[in-house]
């Protein structure tokens, strides 16, 4: 599933991260039965990929600070990436 989120330069990650709950609940419905619900913000965490510079490999996620600012975070049409918790709350 691709989500497209607008993030004007001084949005905070947290506004972002309400953005994203929303445009998930738009597909809970139609979602399959193996993508995670999530019915708060505190269900999943926002992170970009940290890369290998040489050869593009993804090589860990770095998750997103919700107080962080959008212009200092994140590059001109990065991909972001959702990191779902389990049914404990925990990151996976």
């Amino acid at each position: 599933m691709t989500i497209f989120l607008n993030a004007p330069h001084p949005s905070s990650i947290a506004s972002l991260k309400t953005q994203a709950l929303s445009a998930l609940a738009q597909f809970a419905e139609s979602a399959s039965a193996n993508f995670p619900k999530a019915g708060s913000t505190s269900d999943f965490e926002l992170c970009r990929a940290i890369k290998d510079r040489r050869t593009g490999q993804i090589l860990e996620y770095k998750d997103l600070k919700e107080d962080s600012i959008v212009r200092d975070t994140l590059d001109n049409w990065e991909t972001i990436y959702f990191r779902f918790r389990d049914s404990d709350g925990e990151p996976p």
